[in-house]
């Protein structure tokens, strides 16, 4: 089976419970906001609009602490999603660290990240199932679930699962043991790079699983957009060098804004 075939990724200390961190830091994060907000709000409430919503800044803060608990109550309180979300990121920080191209993509933030992350989560579902089903099952509950400690998944994904494995078997035994790294040759360049260490026999059949894999990526994007952008923005803050806090942690200055100053120092409240 490819959960049994599959070597575990390389190790890094940093990546344990990384995921969890950033989860924390930003809900706390956004709570402080909110309660600055309202300790800076409740000096001069004479400039607080009464009705609540045309406070740009109350809106915001609101927002950003309702975002950040629902991220919280999905991850954090569920233990084989978060173990998922951890296992995605082990892998995920192993390759940015073999391949640069991948460090750039996410430093910059490239557009085509946003094409290859999916593309890699399916990647590593498939090298083990078990270690990501829940976070991928969250996702797409209709092909994927986790019932009772067993997987359970459709035909359509039993079928992906099987065109993997087959292929990655014959890509075991026949090819070169210099084989570059698969993953990122599927996953940013859909097998090109590969053709001089495949056999020629196996080209349809790495054809026909790129294609697959595509299908799927966009599968998992457009299903639920809003359960796929709040996973990646979690998985994107873990691999961000200095990102690990969210945006809400170094909000606008409340005084600024009631002012309607841009500089806090020219406010003389």
């Amino acid at each position: 089976k490819a959960s049994q075939s599959a070597p575990a990724a390389p190790h890094d200390a940093s990546d344990d419970a990384q995921a969890a961190r950033v989860i924390a830091v930003g809900l706390v994060g956004a709570f402080e906001a909110l309660r600055r907000y309202f300790r800076q709000a409740a000096q001069h409430l004479e400039r607080v609009d009464p009705y609540l919503a045309n406070n740009a800044g109350l809106v915001q803060r609101l927002v950003d602490y309702e975002e950040s608990w629902e991220v919280a109550n999905r991850y954090l309180s569920q233990p084989p999603m978060l173990a998922g979300l951890h296992a995605a990121v082990r892998r995920l920080g192993a390759l940015l660290r073999r391949e640069p191209a991948f460090e750039a993509m996410v430093q910059d933030c490239d557009a085509e990240l946003f094409m290859v992350l999916p593309r890699l989560m399916w990647l590593f579902f498939l090298q083990s199932p078990s270690e990501h089903a829940s976070l991928m099952g969250s996702i797409l509950p209709d092909c994927l679930s986790v019932g009772q400690g067993a997987l359970e998944s459709d035909s359509t994904l039993e079928a992906f699962l099987r065109q993997f494995t087959h292929l990655t078997d014959a890509l075991s035994a026949r090819c070169a043991a210099d084989l570059p790294e698969v993953d990122w040759l599927l996953a940013a360049h859909r097998g090109r790079g590969l053709e001089g260490h495949v056999p020629n026999d196996l080209g349809g059949e790495l054809a026909d699983f790129t294609r697959a894999l595509e299908a799927w990526s966009m599968k998992l994007q457009r299903h639920c957009p809003d359960d796929w952008n709040r996973c990646s923005a979690v998985l994107l803050r873990c691999l961000s060098a200095g990102s690990a806090a969210s945006a809400s942690e170094i909000p606008m200055d409340v005084k600024a804004e009631i002012c309607g100053e841009v500089e806090v120092e020219l406010c003389e409240l």
